[in-house]
């Protein structure tokens, strides 16, 4: 698969300021798999979907070259008004993509509810061509918070979701799904690290079956988990063992105060 090159509208230099909008990219694309699953799509035909950030928009999910959904985060916390977007609108008709699958499928992901986003005179005041519909989440609010990290709660449900549909043994073990999310948010910084280290400064990229083996099939993940419990395991002997000491030092110290 040949990568698209950079442009300047490529924003992932500045990563750190797009965390969110990375974390939102892991959750439409586990959600997808969840979907395909659940339709009975087979996983060996994973690796024609993908998950495309800063392309012609924040993030695309593809199959093949057609484009599935396409989504613009922003993350202004002062965005409670439809027209603190305006530019998204602006952006949406300047970057229209015939590949774009239907009408239907323009999203923008905001952090704060916006009151007046469908307010007809509003829509009036600030129109837009493309249908662009505020994204809803599993728990059926149009944000995502950023303070309370809502946006993780999202993805550990479809991974759950996604291992319960692979009858998996870890699927109610609330820390190994910790350890794929996080799994997945460090692929994704490899592929974008991986951009910087080659002068081209790729669109980061992920194939569907990258991610899709990293919750359901990756044997590190496996054996962090068994490693960080043998050092769990450790930690409390540890702490029992402390404990034992420091009763045998306050019995030691009594019985000396008592025999002077």
């Amino acid at each position: 698969m040949v990568e698209k090159t950079y442009d300047r509208r490529n924003a992932t230099a500045g990563w750190h300021g797009f965390v969110h909008q990375g974390k939102v990219g892991i959750f439409l694309a586990l959600k997808e798999i969840a979907m395909l699953l659940e339709n009975n799509v087979s996983p060996d035909v994973f690796n024609n979907y993908f998950l495309e950030y800063e392309s012609d928009e924040d993030i695309d999910i593809r199959h093949n070259e057609q484009i599935l959904s396409r989504h613009q985060v922003k993350a202004y916390k002062d965005g409670v008004n439809r027209s603190r977007y305006k530019d998204v609108f602006e952006k949406f008709e300047i970057y229209y993509n015939e590949n774009v699958i239907n009408d239907d499928c323009r999203f923008l992901h905001t952090v704060v509810e916006v009151h007046d986003f469908y307010n007809p005179e509003k829509l009036e005041s600030y129109p837009d061509g493309n249908n662009i519909q505020l994204y809803k989440y599993p728990d059926n609010n149009e944000f995502c918070s950023i303070t309370e990290d809502t946006i993780k709660k999202h993805c550990d449900g479809y991974i759950a979701k996604i291992l319960h549909k692979l009858e998996h043994s870890e699927v109610e073990n609330d820390t190994y799904r910790d350890y794929v999310y996080y799994q997945l948010l460090h692929a994704l910084d490899s592929r974008i690290r991986r951009g910087h280290i080659n002068d081209g400064m790729l669109y980061p990229t992920i194939e569907f079956s990258e991610l899709f083996k990293i919750v359901c099939n990756n044997e590190e993940i496996e054996n962090y988990y068994k490693y960080t419990l043998q050092i769990e395991k450790i930690n409390h002997e540890m702490r029992k063992f402390r404990h034992d000491y420091v009763n045998i030092l306050s019995t030691l110290s009594d019985f000396i105060r008592e025999e002077d």
